[in-house]
């Protein structure tokens, strides 16, 4: 019985400790954020921002990562309290696109209507977004066209608190818009394309929808004449590919890919370069019928005029 008690005693001075611990924790990241919050305030660049928002009625879309979450709800409260603001969510991969167009459309706003912020590091998921943005307005529009984009990024940590800044990435648009335009005389100049279908875990596209989508593609492909090669990677690098010397890839595996190499599209760049191809081809028979039309007339006047001219001479 006595030892029982001692064990007791013992396991409730434990979880005394624990508790003790787990208090101080949560002390501890209270102060951190406040300190956040004020360094927001006293950036001057992220006061402007805010004002300019508010002067020209835009929205502030704040996306970010699962890593840099309690940071970007800081971000997001602040912003918030000064201006229209949208809380987008978490980043998940290469879905940046997805994530901020199911925010906007709850909100009934347009991409003009916004200016997007990214509380994190790196440039990878604002590229993504970017990308994604393009073939949007591409598709849209049936051209090629840079839209009025407001793209910002925050980089900074809570143990950094000094060192917030604010940087602007409206350049990404306009590298990725000129890479998509070279990419895309490729791939209408191109004969022998190469599908590359992934086979890492996570990658593999040739289920549900997006088989329907693949199938789709491969059926268009074959009435532009393009012959298609398969091949199954675990890893792809531009030296393996040259390898096979075709004139063009497609990667069915993380979006992301196609940032990476001059002749390689994933499966959305691929469907946008058959849309608008398909729409030349319109345009070009729409312009053939035209002319054969005018030609028509012409002729036709021709010979109404040869005819008149005729009896005009039978008569004198």
């Amino acid at each position: 019985m006595a030892k029982s008690v001692r064990k007791h005693k013992e396991q409730n001075k434990q979880h005394k400790k624990l508790d003790k611990i787990d208090v101080i924790v949560v002390k501890a990241v209270k102060p951190a954020s406040k300190q956040y919050s004020k360094a927001l305030k006293n950036n001057k660049k992220i006061a402007e921002l805010v004002e300019h928002a508010k002067n020209k009625n835009k929205t502030i879309v704040v996306f970010t990562t699962l890593q840099d979450e309690a940071i970007a709800k800081i971000v997001y409260s602040f912003v918030a309290q000064h201006c229209s603001a949208i809380y987008a969510g978490t980043v998940l991969g290469c879905q940046s696109f997805n994530i901020i167009y199911t925010a906007i459309k709850k909100s009934k706003l347009r991409f003009d209507d916004c200016i997007f912020l990214f509380v994190g590091s790196g440039t990878f998921h604002i590229k993504m977004f970017v990308d994604a943005l393009l073939n949007y307005t591409a598709r849209k529009q049936k051209q090629f066209t840079l839209p009025k984009l407001h793209v910002y990024s925050i980089q900074a940590s809570l143990q950094a608190l000094g060192k917030i800044t604010l940087q602007h990435h409206n350049d990404i648009a306009k590298q990725l818009l000129k890479q998509k335009k070279a990419k895309f005389v490729r791939f209408v100049y191109a004969t022998n394309i190469g599908l590359i279908i992934s086979v890492k875990p996570g990658q593999f596209m040739l289920q549900n929808m997006q088989l329907d989508r693949v199938l789709r593609a491969l059926q268009r492909l074959q009435r532009i004449n393009k012959k298609v090669y398969f091949f199954l990677a675990d890893n792809i690098t531009e030296a393996e590919l040259i390898n096979f010397g075709l004139d063009f890839y497609v990667a069915l595996a993380c979006p992301g890919v196609n940032l990476d190499y001059a002749n390689l599209a994933n499966l959305d760049e691929l469907l946008l370069f058959l849309h608008l191809l398909e729409i030349d081809k319109l345009k070009n028979k729409k312009a053939k019928f035209k002319t054969k039309k005018i030609k028509t007339r012409i002729g036709n006047c021709k010979q109404v005029n040869k005819q008149n001219c005729k009896q005009k001479s039978k008569t004198k």
